[in-house]
């Protein structure tokens, strides 16, 4: 059920510009390098620049994702949290006292919506072609399906590798997950 839902939000988004184009796109393969990082620009466009950040961070989605499940990794990895409010307590520059990191398995859902949405943004823009994102997201979405969760809601934190969620009292991120699709 849950995956029916998600293909369809998906094939929806998908379906709104992208089926009278898909018949004259060909296939395009992202190539891991082909969006090369870029430093400071002076003296540019407002469009430039927006076409520049689409890129970057469309860029660092599917470059960084989590082979296993596609999903968007969790910044570098070295959080320190045994549970939630460690992590927020280092957001807010106060001690975490945790001792474990979440490693490099860790995989943020909700980040994962932006990642969606960039996959999304670089068909449309060609940088990918739609048969390449629709893989991708078929496979995010298979994953899910394994994933822990409460009634379509799925914790903040997740294990790339095995689906499982890192902190036990973490289940609010399923609704910002589905947020970045609508």
């Amino acid at each position: 059920m849950l995956r029916c839902l998600i293909v369809l939000i998906i094939s929806c988004v998908f379906s709104m510009n992208l089926l009278a184009q898909h018949s004259s796109q060909e296939n395009i393969v992202f190539k891991k390098n082909s969006i090369t990082p870029v430093g400071i620009i002076k003296n540019i466009s407002d469009s430039a620049l927006l076409d520049i950040i689409q890129r970057q961070t469309f860029r660092y989605f599917w470059n960084y994702a989590h082979p296993i499940s596609g999903l968007a990794r969790e910044r570098s990895n070295t959080v320190k949290a045994e549970y939630y409010w460690d992590y927020i307590n280092e957001a807010d520059d106060e001690p975490n006292l945790s001792k474990h990191t979440f490693g490099p398995e860790a995989c943020a859902i909700g980040g994962s919506g932006f990642g969606i949405m960039s996959t999304i943004v670089a068909v449309e823009r060609k940088w990918i072609g739609r048969d390449t994102a629709i893989k991708r997201l078929i496979k995010m979405v298979d994953f899910l399906i394994k994933a822990d969760c409460y009634h379509g809601i799925y914790p903040h934190f997740m294990n790339g590798a095995t689906a499982k969620q890192f902190l036990s009292e973490d289940w609010m991120m399923g609704p910002i997950l589905l947020k970045h699709l609508t």
